[in-house]
This record gives C-alpha cells, structure tokens and sequence, in this order.
C-alpha cells in the first residue's frame, strides 16, 4: 500500500499556449488511487499548504502538515483498518445550466475555506471568478460559472446558458497565469469538517476536495 497527494508538477498541458495550462500529472495521481483502491491511498491535494517562492516546492510548515495528514490517512486506514477516500468527486449529472457533482465527504459537512484566496480572479479566466475553484468548458473554450452552492455531499455549478453533454467539469486544475505569493498556482475552496489536529503543529487539517476533470454526460 502507497499513500500519495494528488498534486504533481510534471506534464502541463496548455489549452491555450502562454496564457493558460492543466496539469496531467495531478489528474492522473488522483485517478491512479481511483483505479487500484486498497492498494494506492490519494491523501488529497497540497495546494492548502504554504508553498515556496517557487510556487511548486512547499516550505517546512507544508511539509510538516503533509506529514501530518498522511499520518492521519495511515492511523485511520493501517491501525484502525478503515477504509479510506478523499474528499473527490463520484458522480456528476446535468440539467440545463446546472451542473451537480456529488462527492465522497470524509467528514460532513461540506463547506468552503475561508482563508485561501478566491481562484480565477485576474483577466484570463474571469469565466471562472465565481467557482470557488470549479471549472467548465467546452473543448477549450471557457462556459461562464455564474454560482456554486453546497447542497448536502453535492456542489451545484450553475452556468451562464446551458451546459452542453460531452463538456468537462473541473476542479483546481487550470491556471491561468496568476502567481500569488505562497500558494499553488491551481487551487480550490471546497473542504469537509475534520477537525483532527496535528501532534507537532498543532493544527486542524480538513480535507480538501482533490483537483479532477471528469466530462459531463
């Protein structure tokens, strides 16, 4: 058994060359826990710890509270012999504009992290500036996000028009160019309510939602 983040930093691939990226890498640590459950345990995304001025290496705190969330994936799935899942997504439907994802939630309920700042705020992806973090497209082209609500274990993303079948929802996984001090440069807001507190820093971690694109049927 392997436990892993789902947040690589290989295999960008550009949707629109120079302006913005996905990241194939993250996609496939996510899906890889996805397909061989048991065997590969997807602790969850990175991108909520502080990151170095690099954007892509952590500093020692991120890495001290990484430590501490695959210990708690560890003690839950090794010591207490429970299963375990990240915050991700296990079923998306669609009606209209209205796109709905419902997730495995670790520890209900859903809510939104108050602290990280909102993704997709600058010129380049303003489609997505009321996502939270949750992305749609059609192709390579951007739909307009006008909201997103929590509704029990599902997000609702509501569109500007309606969401044709065959486009793509996605979730922390394109950046758009905006390199804020300390943080990933692809990130999200959607969290659950464990409240667990690290022994050495002291601090509760809930669980992020993974990055994912999934099509929507």
């Amino acid at each position: 058994m392997k436990i892993i983040s789902s947040y690589g930093v290989l295999g960008t691939t550009s949707l629109t060359p120079g302006v913005w990226s996905s990241q194939a890498s993250t996609l496939a640590e996510w899906q890889v826990g996805v397909d061989h459950p048991g065997e590969i345990l997807c602790s969850g995304p990175k991108y909520q710890y502080p990151y170095a001025p690099d954007n892509v290496h952590l500093v020692t705190r991120g890495y001290e509270l990484l430590g501490e969330k695959y210990g708690e994936v560890y003690f839950q799935r090794v010591v207490l012999g429970r299963n375990w899942q990240p915050l991700q997504p296990i079923a998306v439907s669609r009606s209209g504009r209205v796109v709905t994802v419902r997730f495995h939630v670790p520890r209900p309920p859903l809510a939104w992290d108050t602290a990280l700042p909102e993704p997709h705020q600058g010129t380049q992806l303003a489609q997505w500036a009321r996502g939270r973090g949750f992305e749609l497209r059609q192709g390579d082209t951007p739909l307009v996000i006008r909201s997103v609500r929590i509704v029990n274990d599902t997000v609702r993303i509501t569109a500007d028009a309606a969401v044709p079948a065959g486009a793509t929802v996605g979730y922390a996984m394109t950046s758009d160019g905006v390199a804020l001090p300390n943080l990933s440069p692809r990130w999200g807001k959607l969290v659950d309510s464990d409240r667990t507190v690290g022994a050495f820093t002291g601090q509760a971690q809930p669980n992020y939602a993974v990055a994912f694109e999934l099509a929507v049927p």
